[in-house]
């Protein structure tokens, strides 16, 4: 990650990640761990993303992850106050793969 929020690097696609979300649906993707300084401390956080609040007042935790897509932005505020911004446009994702199908077997 660059100094203005820019993050580059390859994003592995993952399944079954139960530590992000209870929800079936958001336990596959592109996750984007972080730790925000120790300079860093509140009560409450925001998170947007792609400028839309994501999650608004949660308890603080500097430990987050976020699940990403090329191309978005998502900004923490701490106690209301913007911390960082991060841009996911220079990052590579790479696809999911594929599934196996079972070979059948001919007796």
């Amino acid at each position: 990650m660059l100094s203005d929020g820019t993050v580059r690097g390859t994003f592995h696609y993952v399944t079954g990640y139960t530590g992000f979300s209870g929800s079936v649906e958001e336990q596959s993707g592109y996750y984007f761990p972080f730790k925000l300084g120790a300079e860093v401390s509140g009560e409450t956080m925001t998170l947007k993303k792609n400028g839309v609040p994501a999650k608004e007042g949660i308890p603080f935790d500097p430990e987050i992850v976020f699940r990403v897509t090329a191309g978005d932005t998502f900004e923490v505020l701490v106690d209301d106050t913007p911390i960082v911004t991060f841009g996911f446009a220079e990052a590579t994702f790479e696809p999911a793969a594929k599934a196996k199908r079972a070979r059948s077997r001919k007796s």
